[in-house]
C-alpha cells in the first residue's frame, strides 16, 4: 500500500500543532495506507512513524521539500505527500487520492506576481511550455500522490541550481504526466472554512479561531501521539 509522507521543517510556532491535527485527520478520514514517514524535524510528542533526520539545505522551500522527498524514495516506491498544514475533512482512499488543481499556471502567475514563490511558479510554467506540456496549477494546498520513477524524471531532474529560484513541484510533476486532475478550490485561509471543504489548510500564524475549529474536528489523540 501507499505510504503517507511529511517533509517537516522548523517553522511551527505551536510545537507542531499543525502536524498533530493533520495526523488526526489522516487517522479519521484516510483509508488504505500503510505507514507514515517523516523526513526532517522530529517532534518529541510523536510516535509510531518512520523517521529520517534531514536538515534544510538552502532558503528555497520547494528545493528543500524536493530533497526530503528524494530521501524518502530511498525507502519506498509511492507516497501520498502531505504538508503538515493539510487537514482532511472528508473520506479519502489513499491509493486513489485525487490530483486536485485550481486554474492554470498562467492565471496564477498573473494574480500572484513575481515574488519568490511567483518566480518558482513562473519558472515551472516556462519549463512546461518549452516541453509543450499542459500547464494546470496543481500546487494548491492538498495532498498529492508521487511515484519514485516519475518524480526523479520530472522533478529532481529540473535545473534547480542554475535557476537559483527553483520550481513548484506538484505542477511540474502532474503536468509532465499529463494528469487530467480534479478541479478544486484551494481552501487555505486565515479563518475556519465557511464553505464545504474536502481539505483545509491553515496559514503560518494560526489564529485562535482556526485552532478551536481543528480541535473541534479532531478532539482525540491519534495513535501517532504519545
Amino acid at each position: 500500500m501507499i505510504n503517507v509522507f511529511y517533509p517537516l521543517g522548523t517553522g511551527s510556532k505551536l510545537d507542531n500543532f499543525e502536524l498533530r491535527m493533520s495526523l488526526r485527520s489522516v487517522e479519521k478520514y484516510l483509508s488504505n495506507y500503510s505507514n507514515v514517514w517523516i523526513v526532517g524535524e522530529y517532534p518529541d510528542w510523536i510516535q509510531g512513524v518512520n523517521y529520517i533526520p534531514f536538515p534544510d539545505m538552502n532558503g528555497i522551500p520547494d528545493f528543500n521539500i524536493m530533497k526530503k522527498t528524494t530521501r524518502v524514495f530511498d525507502e519506498v516506491e509511492r507516497i501520498l505527500f502531505f504538508n503538515d498544514d493539510h487537514y482532511l475533512l472528508d473520506n479519502f482512499d489513499a491509493e486513489t487520492f485525487p490530483y486536485f488543481y485550481s486554474d492554470t499556471l498562467d492565471n496564477y502567475v498573473k494574480r500572484r506576481g513575481l515574488d519568490a514563490y511567483g518566480k518558482r511558479a513562473n519558472n515551472t510554467l516556462k519549463h512546461l511550455k518549452r516541453q509543450e506540456l499542459p500547464t494546470k496549477f496543481f500546487d494548491i494546498h492538498t495532498p498529492i500522490i508521487y511515484e519514485r520513477g516519475p518524480f526523479f524524471e520530472n522533478v529532481v531532474s529540473l535545473p534547480w541550481e542554475p535557476s537559483k529560484e527553483g520550481f513548484v513541484l506538484k505542477s511540474a510533476y502532474a503536468n509532465a504526466l499529463k494528469i487530467e486532475g480534479t478541479p478544486e478550490r484551494d481552501h487555505k485561509t486565515i479563518a475556519p472554512p465557511t464553505v464545504p471543504a474536502k481539505v483545509f489548510s491553515s496559514n503560518a500564524h494560526i489564529r485562535a479561531s482556526v485552532q478551536r475549529f481543528l480541535k473541534e474536528q479532531f478532539p482525540k489523540k491519534s495513535k501517532y501521539e504519545k
